[in-house]
């Protein structure tokens, strides 16, 4: 299966330098203008990863990495960004990305990133087809997710968690989306009853 790397920015020149890079280091390279653009395209070419700018009119990339999320599509994400403070880091990493790039960057730390993500990408679809991948729904959660759940359970609200967390509400607001949809919950209370039963039924 053909990997390609998925490339997003508004900055025509950034496009262009970014994948000549990742092109002469052997990739196979699609770039996008828009989050938009690589939505409507993304079907042709699911396997491989995303490099994004974080900032872009419209869609930016933490938009998108909510969007890709709430789609159950799993591309590992890579975000750009000329502001890599610690929040957009944090942030970065509770929506889903596997790295950030602070501009300006070098061109072995972007083809580094880009393998890193193409073999994130290769293991876990190694994972979704391996009949073994039976996991307890605790086990399939992610230390975000852990976080998340257990000041839900606490009775936090997610603007509270937010604030506790150093995050903003809509990385809350996903990750709880991600719990009930794991769990097949139908409330709050039902998610925190099926994953404290589950847990008991581990200790039988």
């Amino acid at each position: 299966m053909t990997k390609t790397v998925h490339v997003i920015d508004d900055d025509e020149g950034l496009l262009d330098s970014v994948s000549l890079v990742l092109a002469d280091a052997g990739f196979a390279v699609e770039t996008h203008r828009s989050a938009a653009g690589f939505l409507a395209d993304a079907q042709r070419s699911s396997a491989g990863c995303i490099v994004t700018d974080l900032c872009m009119p419209g869609m930016g990339g933490f938009e998108l990495l909510a969007h890709l999320a709430a789609s159950g599509r799993h591309a590992p994400v890579i975000i750009m960004t000329a502001h890599a403070d610690v929040r957009v880091a944090v942030e970065a990493k509770m929506l889903g990305a596997i790295d950030v790039l602070e501009k300006p960057f070098g061109g072995e730390a972007l083809i580094s990133a880009v393998r890193g993500a193409l073999a994130r990408d290769t293991a876990d679809r190694s994972a979704e087809e391996s009949p073994c991948a039976n996991l307890s729904l605790r086990e399939s959660l992610s230390l975000g997710e852990v976080d998340v759940l257990a000041r839900l359970a606490s009775g936090l609200t997610n603007r509270a968690i937010a604030a506790e967390m150093g995050v903003s509400d809509r990385v809350i607001e996903l990750h709880r989306a991600r719990l009930m949809k794991k769990a097949g919950a139908r409330n709050l209370p039902n998610l925190v009853w099926i994953v404290l039963n589950g847990e008991a039924s581990r200790l039988r």
